[in-house]
């Protein structure tokens, strides 16, 4: 019986390594552990890597946003650095942040859904890279090494240029929003604690070696431009011949069957955000 205990107890306090710890999610899920009273350690870009048994690696270093502007940033963040990290160190589990934005031009969106890429088009790189991340990960013969691909993550996300930040930016800063995409455009939005939650029970103990991480439904710009309105009295304003782009609903069957996941509604947690941003 005190060998079992000891070994649960071990795994529980497993050190837990973090690549791209001082980004967004990765920030969030080094607090996630602190709260736990669980070590970490936070790997950055210009940082060696590391020796020794490095526990739970989440390797969430990545380019979002910007990466039309610093493509060789990109394939560094998504491919390189992880291909050395994959083959030069060792690890309990290693969980791979991928992105359910690939899911974009697809009818089907389970996770095993082949994908259409064009390497012409420069929105596509994104893509490009995630999936040679995904590719190296899974050429692994170790179940333990798993991949994940969360939606559009909202939270106190202050310093990304994604969509949600920089429309909330402009009706708190400027007092008008101008929408470069059509009013019925939609994407599927997951809070940032869910996420950081469910990658951490899928390092512990998931039985598969994709997940995708998301709400499952879709929320649109009108909605979210609607509330900010009402909530800021901000004006609104369309570029001529903006796009529609809508996303494909996001199918999340696989984690809320093994992990019962659910996260919170964009709609509803939007309020509280524009009040971070505000105070922030």
């Amino acid at each position: 019986m005190k060998k079992i205990i000891e070994k649960i107890y071990n795994l529980k306090h497993i050190q837990n390594t973090i690549f791209g710890g001082l980004g967004f999610i990765g920030s969030n899920l080094c607090q996630s552990l602190k709260k736990d009273s669980l070590p970490y350690q936070i790997i950055s870009r210009q940082d060696s890597l590391p020796t020794g048994n490095l526990g739970n690696v989440f390797y969430c270093a990545g380019i979002t946003a910007d990466f039309r502007s610093r493509p060789f940033d990109t394939i560094d963040a998504h491919v390189s650095t992880l291909a050395s990290v994959l083959k030069n160190c060792q690890f309990f589990s290693f969980t791979y942040l991928s992105s359910a934005r690939m899911y974009r031009k697809n009818s089907l969106t389970t996770e095993e859904t082949n994908f259409t890429i064009d390497p012409l088009e420069s929105e596509d790189l994104a893509d490009v890279s995630k999936l040679t991340g995904e590719a190296l990960c899974l050429s692994m013969k170790d179940k333990r090494v798993r991949v994940v691909r969360p939606s559009n993550v909202f939270g106190k996300d202050f310093l990304s240029k994604n969509f949600l930040t920089e429309i909330i930016e402009a009706a708190l800063i400027t007092r008008k929003i101008v929408l470069r995409s059509a009013l019925d455009s939609s994407k599927d939005y997951v809070d940032v604690d869910s996420v950081v939650n469910i990658m951490r029970r899928i390092s512990e103990r998931g039985t598969h070696r994709i997940y995708n991480i998301a709400s499952g439904y879709n929320i649109s710009h009108q909605s979210i431009v609607q509330l900010l309105r009402d909530l800021t009295g901000c004006k609104l304003s369309l570029v001529d011949d903006a796009n529609s782009i809508i996303w494909p609903a996001i199918n999340i069957d696989r984690i809320q069957l093994e992990f019962c996941f659910k996260s919170l509604n964009l709609m509803d947690e939007l309020e509280t955000l524009v009040r971070h941003f505000k105070s922030h």
